[in-house]
This record gives C-alpha cells, sequence and structure tokens, in this order.
C-alpha cells in the first residue's frame, strides 16, 4: 500500500511537470481526513483516501495495520477517534467483512492495533484527560459503549495505556446510556450522558487533572423521553401472567437489607431489576430515595474518616517537626470537609507546637549548644534552621559565621554529597514500593534514606507523599471489609447465590486483594453441605483482628518488638488479610518516627546541659519542662531534673539564672598570653552528659579518681565541648583547694535502754 501511495504520487509529480507551472497541489490533499493529534506524545493519526496513517514527529509516516482486516477493505470501513492514554490511542470501527459489520473498538500502539476485547457496540469518546502521578502527567481516555450483546446496555469505560477498566456507574448497575455533549462546567472537563429514564448524569475527574478516575453523578436534570417510532399495527400480544405479590414483598425486602448493609451495588442491580418486572409500583420510590440518602451518608462518613486520618498525618508530621507537611495534610483534610471542626482545632494545636518549638532556644548559649548538637547529629538542614534562627535574633555574629562556615563546608564535601545521592536512590526505592502498594517497604527505604541524609526535604516529601497514598489504600480497604462483610453475612444466611455475586463484584472492584479465590473455594464447600471452613474463616478473622489490634496499640505505645511479634502472628493466621499491610507500614513509620523524635530531644538535653553548666537554672527548669511535656517517655530527664535540684542546693542563693557572661566585640582581637576560649564542639548526649555528671559527682565526694577517669572519658568524645571544659576546671579547682583532716570518729557506744521504772 505505502508504495503504491509513494507511485501514484511520483505519477502526479511527473504529471505536474508537463502542466502549467502555476498549478500547485491541493493542501491537504484530497482524500485527506484526520482522526486524531497527541500533542503529548507527538502523533498523529488522519486517514487518506480511506487508509489510516500514523506521524510520528520528525519521522516517516506509516500506514496503520487492523489485525483481521485486509488493506482492500479500509476505505470501506468507518472509523472514528475514541481518544489516546499515553502511547496508547482509540478508534472504533465497523465493516462489514469484519466482525459481521459490528461495530468494534481497537487499541492501537505505533501502526498496530487490534481489538480491544470481544465485546461489540457503538462507542463514543467522553474525552481525554489529565492524571498527575508523581511529577508527571499522564493522559487517560473515557470511553461511553452501548453493548450490543446486552440489548444496549451501556458500559463507561476508563482506558490508560496499560488497558480498559469499567467505571462503578455501569458496573454496579444496568443502565442505558446515550452520549449528549463533552464541554467544561465549574472549571472542569465533563461529559453529559442520558439515561433511558430521562435521568442526566455528569461526569468529570473529583479533582480536575489530578484524579485517576471518572465520578458520575446524577444531576438534577431530566428529560422527557424520546418520542416513539412510528411502527405498524401489530395485533395485540397475549397478556402477561399477573406478577406475584409475594414475589415483589421478597424483592423489596431484599432491596432494602441490600440498603441497610451497605451493599449498594447489589442495591442497585435489583432496584434495576424490580423497575423492569414491576413498573410504576409505589414501593420502588421511597427505596430508591433511602438507597440515594444512605449513599450519601456513606459518602460523607467516607470523607470525613478520610480527613479524620489527614488530621492524625498532620499531627504525626508536626510532633517531628515538619510543621510545611502538617500544614498541606490539613489543607488536604480541609478539600475533604470543608469548616471541619476536628480539622480546626488541630491547626490549633500544630500553631501551639510552632510557637512552643519557637520559644525553645532564647539565649546565645542555648543556641550554639542546639547547632552543635545538630553538627554531632549531621542534621544539617536543622542546622541550617537554627543558623536562620539565631541571624534573627542576634544578627550575624563571629559564632554565626564561624558555625556557617562549617556548615557551607560539610555540604560541599565529596562525601556528604555521596551520602545526598545515596539518599536519593532509597527515595526512587521508596516511591517504586508505595506505587507497588508495598507501604512497609516504603517506610524501610525512606528510614535507610534518613541515615544517608538525615532531615534531607526530599526524603520529607517523599514521606508526605507516601502518608497519602496510604491513606487512599486504607479507604480501598474499608471497601473491602464491607464486602467481606456481606459475603460474610450472606455466609450464615446460606445465601450462597449472594454470597458469589459480592464475591464477583469485590473481584472486579479490588483486583489485588488475594482472597477472592480462598472464598470462592470456601462458597463451593458451603454449597456441598460443608460449612466448617466458613465458620473457620469467621474465626480466623476474629482471632486476626484481635491481634492487628494488639499490635497498633503495642505501636502507639512504643513497644515495637510486642507489635512486631502480633503482626508476625497474624501473618500466619490471616496472610490475606488487608488489615497487616497497614498496620506493619504503622509500625515502621513509628519507628522512623521515633529516631527522627530522638534528634529533637538530643538536641532539647543538650541546651539544658548548657544552661546548668553556666548555672542558669530557670532556662535549664523551662527547657526540662518542655521537654517533658513533649516528650514524656524519654527517661533523661529525671536525670537533668535531679541536677538541677543539687546544683540549686550547691547555691542556695541564686534563685533564677546567673548572670550572663558579657559577649565580646566582635572585632576585638583575644589577648596574646590569653588562654584560648574554649570552642562549643558538639555534645554527644546522653555519653556526654553522663560522664560530666559521674564526673561532678566524685568531686563532690573528693573521689578524684573517678572523677578523672570520667573528665578524661568525656575529653576522648568532645574535648572542647563547654561542659567538659568546665568539668576539668571544678576538678582542677578541687585538687588544689587544701583539704581538711579527717579522723575516725570514735566507735558507737550501745546506747542502753532505759530501766523500767515500773
Amino acid at each position: 500500500m505505502a508504495k503504491r501511495f509513494l507511485l501514484v504520487a511520483a505519477v502526479a509529480a511527473v504529471g505536474l511537470g508537463n502542466v502549467a507551472s502555476a498549478q500547485t497541489p491541493a493542501y491537504p490533499p484530497a482524500g485527506y481526513a484526520p482522526l486524531l493529534f497527541d500533542p503529548t506524545d507527538t502523533k498523529y493519526v488522519f486517514r487518506l483516501n480511506g487508509a489510516p496513517w500514523i506521524c510520528r514527529g520528525d519521522t516517516f509516516c506509516k500506514p496503520v495495520k487492523i489485525e483481521g482486516v485486509a488493506d482492500k477493505d479500509l476505505p470501506q470501513a468507518a472509523m472514528d477517534s475514541l481518544g489516546f492514554a499515553g502511547p496508547r490511542y482509540f478508534l472504533s470501527y465497523k465493516q462489514t467483512n469484519f466482525e459481521k459489520g459490528k461495530p468494534v473498538v481497537l487499541s492501537c500502539v505505533e501502526e498496530r492495533c487490534g481489538k480491544l476485547d470481544a465485546t461489540v457496540g457503538d462507542a463514543h469518546p467522553l474525552g481525554t484527560f489529565q492524571v498527575k502521578q508523581g511529577d508527571r502527567t499522564v493522559t487517560r481516555a473515557a470511553l461511553l459503549r452501548q453493548v450490543e450483546a446486552r440489548n444496549g446496555r451501556a458500559q463507561l469505560l476508563w482506558c490508560a495505556d496499560s488497558g480498559c477498566s469499567e467505571l462503578p456507574l455501569t458496573r454496579d448497575a444496568e443502565l442505558y446510556l446515550s452520549h449528549m455533549d463533552n464541554g467544561r462546567s465549574d472549571g472542569r472537563s465533563m461529559a453529559w450522558l442520558r439515561e433511558k429514564s430521562g435521568a442526566v448524569f455528569s461526569c468529570a475527574q473529583p479533582e480536575d487533572g489530578i484524579s485517576d478516575q471518572l465520578a458520575c453523578e446524577k444531576s438534577k436534570l431530566v428529560l422527557s423521553d424520546f418520542p416513539a417510532a412510528a411502527a405498524p399495527t401489530a395485533a395485540p400480544a397475549a397478556a402477561a401472567p399477573a406478577a406475584s405479590d409475594a414475589d415483589r414483598v421478597a424483592l423489596a425486602a431484599s432491596i432494602d437489607r441490600a440498603i441497610v448493609a451497605g451493599d449498594f451495588a447489589n442495591a442497585d442491580r435489583l432496584l434495576a431489576d424490580a423497575t423492569r418486572r414491576y413498573a410504576g409500583n409505589a414501593a420502588w420510590p421511597p427505596l430508591q430515595q433511602k438507597l440515594a440518602k444512605a449513599r450519601a451518608d456513606r459518602d460523607a462518613q467516607l470523607r470525613l474518616a478520610e480527613a479524620r486520618r489527614l488530621i492524625a498525618e498532620a499531627l504525626r508530621f508536626a510532633r517531628v517537626g515538619d510543621f510545611p507537611h502538617a500544614e498541606a495534610m490539613l489543607q488536604d483534610a480541609d478539600k475533604q470537609a470543608p469548616g471541619f471542626a476536628e480539622t480546626a482545632k488541630a491547626r490549633n494545636e500544630i500553631a501551639a507546637m510552632r510557637t512552643a518549638r519557637d520559644q525553645r532556644y532564647r539565649e546565645r548559649y542555648q543556641y550554639h549548644a542546639a547547632i552543635d548538637q545538630a553538627f554531632a547529629a549531621e542534621r544539617l538542614w536543622d542546622v541550617e534552621r537554627l543558623l536562620a534562627e539565631y541571624a534573627q535574633r542576634f544578627n550575624q555574629d563571629d559564632e554565626y559565621r564561624s558555625r556557617a562556615g562549617r556548615l557551607a563546608q560539610l555540604r560541599a564535601d565529596a562525601t556528604w554529597q555521596a551520602r545526598i545521592n545515596q539518599a536519593r536512590s532509597f527515595i526512587v526505592t521508596a516511591r517504586q514500593a508505595t506505587d507497588r502498594g508495598d507501604f512497609a517497604e516504603a517506610e524501610r527505604q525512606l528510614v535507610l534514606a534518613d541515615r544517608a541524609a538525615p532531615g534531607f526535604p526530599e526524603t520529607n516529601q517523599a514521606r508526605a507523599d507516601l502518608s497519602r497514598r496510604r491513606i487512599a489504600a486504607e479507604q480501598q480497604q474499608d471497601g473491602i471489609r464491607l464486602i467481606l462483610g456481606v459475603i460474610d453475612a450472606a455466609f450464615q444466611r446460606k445465601q450462597y447465590d449472594e454470597a458469589e455475586r459480592a464475591i464477583e463484584d469485590g473481584r472486579r472492584r479490588y483486583g489485588s486483594y488475594d482472597g477472592w479465590t480462598d472464598l470462592q473455594r470456601r462458597s463451593a464447600n458451603a454449597r456441598q453441605g460443608n460449612d466448617r471452613q466458613a465458620n473457620e474463616l469467621r474465626a480466623q478473622n476474629a482471632r486476626a483482628l484481635e491481634l492487628v489490634t494488639a499490635a497498633r496499640r503495642s505501636t502507639t505505645q512504643g513497644d515495637f518488638a510486642a507489635a512486631d511479634r502480633s503482626l508476625t502472628q497474624v501473618q500466619a493466621i490471616s496472610a490475606t488479610m488487608p488489615e497487616i499491610a497497614i498496620a506493619r507500614a504503622e509500625l515502621e513509620r513509628a519507628k522512623a518516627d521515633r529516631a527522627r523524635q530522638d534528634a529533637e530531644i538530643r538536641a532539647m538535653a543538650a541546651s539544658a546541659d548548657a544552661a546548668l553548666a553556666r548555672k542558669q537554672y530557670a532556662d535549664a527548669e523551662r527547657l526540662i519542662t518542655d521537654g517533658k511535656k513533649a516528650y514524656p517517655s524519654y527517661a533523661g530527664w529525671a536525670d537533668l531534673s535531679r541536677r538541677l535540684a543539687e546544683a540549686r542546693q550547691a547555691t542556695p542563693a541564686l534563685k533564677g539564672n546567673a548572670p550572663m557572661p558579657a559577649q565580646p566585640a566582635a572585632t576585638a582581637p583575644p589577648p596574646a598570653a590569653a588562654t584560648p576560649a574554649p570552642v562549643a564542639a558538639p555534645p554527644v548526649i546522653p555519653q556526654l552528659a553522663q560522664l560530666i555528671a559521674v564526673a561532678r559527682e566524685a568531686i563532690k565526694r573528693s573521689d578524684f579518681a573517678t572523677a578523672e577517669k570520667a573528665v578524661a572519658e568525656a575529653e576522648k568524645l568532645v574535648a572542647k565541648a563547654a561542659s567538659v571544659v568546665e568539668a576539668r576546671a571544678e576538678l582542677k579547682g578541687a585538687q588544689d583547694k587544701p583539704q581538711e583532716k579527717t579522723f575516725p570518729a570514735p566507735p558507737a557506744t550501745p546506747v542502753q535502754p532505759p530501766a523500767n521504772r515500773n
């Protein structure tokens, strides 16, 4: 065909050369008809003299080949564009020599096309939509197809580059829809469909350009039915047998039971069957209203549940100091439930946390201790934040410049850059695990990224994205649990047809769940009278739920070992239980949060230790009180409180803070003979604080050997830390002070009890 086309073009060119030069070929050429153009993937499909062609960028155009279709049949075929999704595009095709002249949907990649599936029927495009996936945008195509084998029953298809899936509107109910028009409304791309009854549906993405689905809602519009076509007068049909009232009552009871159980798909199907079999009966409108209200209530509950999960994530981010992502989670919660009181309450709590954190450090030495501790923990982004706060309060003095220079030097180091690259590789692996639903593995990879580069902003962003995906998975698992509840209730009532229908519905909607095959096997056994497996399944699920609850409780209490044991037992009992993945992810996330909180605790403990060393007792007490309130599980607050009490007893005249030492002028050079001031180095907490405490206790007891050993060990850790230098000075002063002679006490004379005067 391509050779014939080129030959015709060559002959035409020769012929034109013999004609007057003023004549030019028509553009576009005769027989040209466009089909589709995809600017994102740079593909252009058109027909030339009936044959389809595809052009890609600046490359040569190629003829499109359709499996099972001869080239000679292409010009006589009817073809239309149905849209595109990534590299894949879709065409409607109808020709007398193909599928008995029935219209089919073609799925095409490059110059090859084949049938989308075995279903035949007219198809109409509802539009091409954009979907946000991470940092890239992909396309989706929406189609409406009238299935000829089912008397024109509608199928709404949502097509990606991997294939098409049917949307719940037509999958869960028997609807007969026709395409009306496409356009934009309320800032979104929409498609309007008309049902046979006259109801009008509006279909759009829940979040325009973001959501990977098309949601359809019944609008308030109702159009009168199409006029009936004139038909020849026929003999009156035989009267249909009167429907049984008992059947109608039983059907109404089944619909009501499905609505109460939350099985809306089954209720829709039964209602469609009821209105077809008993048209005009007064029992159906109340049930339709009840179903609509139950569905609206369920949707509202789901939105509130998702908002609460987002609020919990926001509070979790705030507790580890990640306030930007905490606010992002609250904004997502606002979208789910506008004006929700719990969102406003959480926002106030987070604002109070941020204010308390901003007021945590007030003096220069407190910032010095916190910054140096952040250097020791290699949390360079915390160093950057603390330096910014320090410069805002105290300007950019020599201390600021020295630490800022050290920060720049560390970031420029090749070793640190290698660690950044390693963290990025862990983040990529985490995102891949997130995409396949392995949230526990994603959390573990992000922990590794945190270890490689603590506080890396890209890690925090990946953690926020993981939280959103995990919340969406929890909502999906709510749907799975609902279907499992319906199946279990059907097993108990011995209604195995209903149970198998629910199993098939669940398989279509949640194909990633692995438990459907096991449920089908148990249903088959129950049909044969062996319902022991169904009873065992019920008992196993109850035991597994208890263990999952125990694991989550242990995770909340910080007992990670107990939580891991409980989840291991659940895995052995019911490996396909949907709650296991979420509980395991929560455990891994709690472990990561513990590591992130430890950095905050160490910074506060370092600042409190510096305050004690400088006899700033009021500051030390405030920091210890704030630390106990924010992190009550940390055992080091008791030791700091004890040291504070002992220091106050040793200096009873000092009620608050000791006078702050005067800050030397920035330009004044130090005296030549003076001993250089100790440079505040990152304290190692809690080892350093424990060694200093042991040394000071030994100095009080005049046990100079023990004190010397403790100070020497502390100097091995950080020789120039302020607390170490002060401890060395205290030890030297105590050793130089003349010791009072002590004499052994005389042996105690036993005291005789007084004689009994009576």
